[in-house]
């Protein structure tokens, strides 16, 4: 117990240090629920924001990264997709990375806004920025196209999504569903298993409702072992 509540003191002690060190920079938590956004976590207001900056013809975009040495300047509006964007010389303006990280080299100078989308940004001691900061860890689900423009890229369904079959009825106070679908994932163990079944409701009054939920999972990997059935089954009842 005093162990815990002396790493606590010391945490106590160090935050406010960190804090202090960090205090131009808004970093955005990735785990925290994201209303409206095209993909988990990323916030729909800024993606449009990064594709209207990328894409905007009087913006520098570039790709790979950038290495900007001492001595030289750069200004305007700036965007990189992807790679480490490394800043030893000046730059005016406003700066975006996406999907990269940005890094203020010691000697380095950010004059603008930044806005660092799907990476990290670190000013080294030595390094000056000024304006404000705003960090998000979730990659944008953005894609280059031949062009040299973002546009979104499409969500990536689950394998589950793509292979489902329902089918829904209703006859009198009865009504119900059939199901054929994969599941979420393949291993090795179960192979691609297939869930079959249905759900059955029935509604003979307002106040009495009943419900027969039956499926059978089929897996598709063969198991010579005693310990496993190739068929199952799950059956719920209200």
């Amino acid at each position: 117990m005093s162990r815990a509540r002396g790493l606590a003191a010391l945490l106590l002690l160090v935050a406010p240090a960190a804090l202090r060190a960090q205090d131009s920079v808004i970093v955005i938590d990735p785990n925290a629920p994201a209303s409206d956004s095209a993909a988990p976590g990323f916030p729909a207001d800024v993606l449009a924001e990064l594709l209207q900056v990328y894409n905007d013809s009087l913006t520098l975009r570039l790709a790979g990264g950038l290495a900007l040495p001492s001595g030289t300047r750069l200004g305007g509006t700036i965007a990189v997709f992807r790679g480490i964007t490394r800043i030893a010389g000046q730059v005016d303006g406003r700066l975006v990375v996406v999907n990269g990280d940005l890094l203020i080299e010691p000697g380095g100078t950010v004059r603008g806004d930044v806005l660092v989308a799907g990476g990290r940004f670190r000013v080294e001691p030595g390094g000056t920025h000024e304006g404000e900061a705003r960090v998000y860890w979730d990659a944008a689900p953005v894609a280059r196209q031949p062009d040299g423009t973002l546009a979104i890229r499409e969500r990536r369904r689950p394998i589950g999504e793509l292979a489902t079959a329902e089918k829904t009825f209703q006859s009198g106070n009865l009504g119900g569903s059939l199901l054929l679908s994969t599941g979420q994932t393949y291993n090795r163990v179960e192979g691609l298993p297939i869930v079959f079944g249905g759900v059955l409701d029935w509604h003979p009054s307002p106040d009495l409702t009943g419900r027969l939920d039956a499926r059978g999972i089929l897996r598709t990997a063969g198991d010579p072992s005693p310990f496993r059935r190739d068929l199952g089954w799950l059956i719920r009842t209200d």
